[in-house]
């Protein structure tokens, strides 16, 4: 009987080929994953070499390898970490496919180090930190490696080249309200400085806290002004280790009054204005001010209280010079609170003879005078008197001042007591 052969059909050699085209792909994805398996292994122990290395850097050195804190280094040639070729690794190893996402990345901060390596088993085509990736890195800390989601939080993102990361903002912390804050208006000294004035004012600040301050602001409102504008910014106020030492912003300068655990910086603080300013050049009215604290991300703590220095009205001397112990007079101007204490200087006119103060007396107006009660006067010898007056309130956050609007002259008399 004669046997009859047949061949395959066009749907056979269709389904072979499927067939086959299925058993390629299913060998190719294992072996790709495979590969890729491979790699991600290479990554672990490239990672341990890079940590091995370092740790011996540290052993050595006391710190981990030099660069600029927070710049991310990534790998593209045999010494991009700083430091450790070769005495303590022959070439720093690199991805093993080293391009695109798929970089090795070292960044340090201070003494702490982050080494990441992008991992392709459980990673995908974004770049770690840009969200929706998982990579694992080296974490010094536990010495471990760990997997990482969504790390963008974290600070770090993916760069093909050197990438400087900024520092996330400091966190505020929130500091104290200066305490005690005391106006009031200074006066010159010497016969030529006499009819001239200076704002000034002193406060506290928590000593435990003046380490997280970054300046402190005098705000001033004067009585011309519609608001309160900084007139003064005095940076790191901590590191005024000397007394004498002046932080100066425009035309106001900060001292530290001491009291600290090696004298200064201390609690106390004082500020005035660099130099004397005429009687004249003030407006009278109601200067007022306060003073906050800054920490490092430029967030003001609370305010002090706000302190009030009132300049009143300017007033004329009289001089009734008869005898060697003169009286002098002038009006009480109007404005006062309080009842105000007078202050009445005399001393040579040509400044070579030392300053007497009178005894300080209180005055209700409407005139003042007060008759010479201090050391002999020189027969003949011209002087000169200057005058103010002040009030204040018990704390001395509210103050009031009134000046004489000059000195005047006299020539002593010859005459007894």
């Amino acid at each position: 009987m004669k046997q009859i052969k047949r061949g395959f059909t066009l749907i056979e050699l269709l389904v072979v080929i499927a067939v086959i085209g299925i058993l390629s792909a299913v060998v190719l994805a294992s072996l790709n994953i495979a590969r890729e398996k491979a790699r991600d292994a290479q990554r672990v122990v490239n990672v341990n070499q890079i940590a091995n290395a370092i740790a011996l850097y540290e052993t050595d050195s006391g710190g981990v390898p030099p660069g600029e804190d927070g710049v991310e280094y990534v790998n593209g040639n045999p010494e991009w970490i700083p430091g450790l070729v070769p005495k303590y690794i022959s070439s720093v190893p690199s991805d093993p496919i080293d391009t695109g996402e798929h970089k090795f990345h070292y960044s340090r901060n201070g003494k702490n180090y982050e080494v990441i390596s992008f991992m392709e088993q459980n990673g995908n085509q974004a770049a770690c930190g840009d969200g929706g990736s998982t990579c694992q890195y080296y974490e010094k800390a536990s010495g471990a490696f760990l997997a990482i989601a969504n790390p963008g939080a974290s600070g770090w993102r993916f760069a093909s080249s050197t990438e400087i990361i900024p520092p996330p903002p400091p966190t505020p912390i929130a500091l104290p309200a200066p305490t005690g804050l005391r106006v009031g208006f200074g006066i010159g000294s010497g016969v030529s400085g006499w009819v001239k004035a200076s704002e000034s004012l002193s406060f506290s600040f928590d000593i435990n806290s003046l380490s997280n301050v970054s300046a402190f602001r005098l705000y001033q409102k004067k009585p011309q002004d519609s608001s309160f504008s900084v007139v003064g910014e005095f940076n790191n106020p901590s590191l005024l280790t000397t007394c004498s030492t002046k932080r100066t912003y425009g035309t106001w300068y900060l001292v530290s009054l001491g009291g600290g655990p090696t004298g200064c910086p201390g609690p106390g603080w004082h500020v005035s204005r660099t130099s004397m300013y005429p009687v004249s050049s003030y407006v009278v009215g109601d200067y007022l001010y306060y003073v906050t604290a800054v920490d490092a991300s430029g967030t003001e703590g609370p305010a002090s209280i706000t302190g009030t220095s009132s300049f009143l009205e300017t007033f004329a001397i009289q001089v009734e010079s008869g005898s060697s112990n003169p009286t002098f007079s002038w009006p009480v101007v109007s404005g006062w609170s309080r009842t105000p204490a007078y202050w009445v200087i005399v001393a040579p006119s040509d400044g070579t003879g030392s300053q007497r103060m009178l005894t300080p007396f209180y005055a209700a107006g409407p005139v003042a005078s007060k008759v010479y009660d201090g050391a002999a006067l020189d027969p003949g010898r011209e002087y000169s008197v200057w005058v103010y007056g002040r009030s204040h309130s018990a704390d001395q956050s509210e103050d009031e001042m009134s000046f004489a609007s000059g000195r005047v002259t006299f020539t002593a008399a010859s005459t007894t007591r």
